[in-house]
């Protein structure tokens, strides 16, 4: 009796020292919070492998190869190879994804939201982001480069000779930089000694590698929609351990992995979107009711040195002498690309409108969304007053 009790202890202390190892090279946040048994974990950053199918290595910065694996976190510079028939699912910034195909070379060269530079040296990928002009997407091949500048779904192939083609499935992309010449949605593009050469392409011939791209979009949606009320609490805790508070004025949303699902998925801190494949995102920020200090944004205005005291309250224009709240912080807005100051912040601006709770409460969902003011005004008080009285 004594040596089944032994036996079984020495198997059991094996089978869990495997597990422990198996999550090595995995997300090391992720793993061990879902080990512990915290259903969700959050998290605002790119580089994340979120699915693969067949095998697939990655080359560090030292030069070493490893296997890689589902959960690993991509560094700006490593380098991910797919085998033949292989499928990659990569995060990029919070609600894109570059989804690579078989005999296929990516590594990342920035994952700043403004400057998100990307590079495909080889194979095929398959691109679902959210972008615009302020906030571009930038794909460099080894012959040619290409900037996604609306959101939408795109896809680029660099042959043998290292020159990269595109296609525009929905949205709109420039060649060459932001400000080169324009591609559409259902245009293909291919840089040629004499410049770049556009035509229209069949969007209804897809290969395996497209119309997988689609499924998991379809299947990332659903994911988010069934994300429960229980995540409210992770997502306060979340909010407090991150120095910046999510960047809720830098970002688009956040990356949310939920273990029973086994994989991460957008939540949009805007309600009412889409992926850029079209599907219904039903969950965001404000289905979750957070603390009235998430909706505080800093102040945006022209002025570099504006004063610090008697802030204006944003929602009834009425001066404050006698509190002092966060809306004392400011922050200067950022010339765009285009050289206007930047007044909303990027979920607003790709998201087709201001979001705002309502006055006196939330709608059935949550939230209830204003698509006609020019910058984000949460309805809420910026801060309490000492007397405990709603202003």
């Amino acid at each position: 009796m004594n040596k089944l009790l032994y036996r079984t202890l020495i198997l059991g202390l094996a089978a869990i020292s495997g597990a422990f190892a198996a999550y090595g090279q995995q997300d090391d946040r992720a793993a061990l919070t879902a080990a512990a048994g915290d259903k969700y974990v959050i998290s605002a950053e790119a580089g994340n492998i979120n699915f693969i199918e067949g095998k697939a290595e990655v080359k560090s910065l030292d030069g070493r190869n490893a296997l890689l694996l589902k959960g690993d976190r991509l560094k700006i510079g490593e380098v991910v190879s797919t085998q033949p028939n292989a499928k990659v699912e990569i995060l990029l910034n919070p609600g894109s994804y570059v989804r690579l195909g078989g005999n296929s070379e990516f590594a990342f060269e920035d994952t700043d939201l403004d400057n998100l530079k990307l590079e495909l040296r080889k194979g095929s990928a398959v691109f679902e982001v959210y972008a615009d002009e302020d906030y571009p997407v930038m794909i460099r091949t080894p012959k040619n480069s290409f900037a996604f500048i609306d959101s939408g779904v795109f896809r680029v192939d660099v042959n043998a000779e290292g020159v990269g083609t595109l296609e525009v499935w929905k949205g709109k992309a420039a060649v060459g930089n932001a400000e080169g010449e324009t591609v559409k949605g259902g245009r293909t593009a291919t840089i040629t000694p004499s410049g770049a050469a556009i035509a229209k392409f069949d969007r209804d011939e897809k290969d395996d590698l497209d119309q997988w791209s689609k499924d998991r979009s379809k299947a990332l949606s659903k994911m988010t929609s069934k994300l429960k009320k229980s995540l409210r609490g992770p997502l306060v805790n979340s909010f407090g351990r991150f120095g910046s508070g999510w960047n809720v004025f830098d970002s688009y949303g956040l990356w949310i992995y939920d273990p029973m699902f086994g994989g991460h998925c957008f939540l949009p801190f805007g309600y009412g979107w889409r992926t850029p494949y079209g599907y219904y995102l039903n969950r965001s920020l404000w289905y979750y009711n957070m603390p009235w200090y998430v909706y505080n944004p800093p102040v945006q205005t022209t002025n570099p040195n504006p004063p610090s005291t008697n802030p204006v309250d944003p929602r009834t224009s009425r001066r404050d002498s006698g509190r002092t709240t966060r809306a004392d912080t400011v922050r200067t807005s950022r010339p765009s690309r285009a050289g206007n100051v930047k007044s909303q912040p990027p979920f607003v601006k790709v998201g087709g409108g201001a979001i705002r709770p309502r006055r006196g409460g939330y709608d059935s969902d949550g939230a209830a969304p204003v698509r006609s003011r020019p910058i984000f005004i949460p309805s809420r008080p910026a801060a309490k007053p000492a007397n405990g009285q709603r202003p």
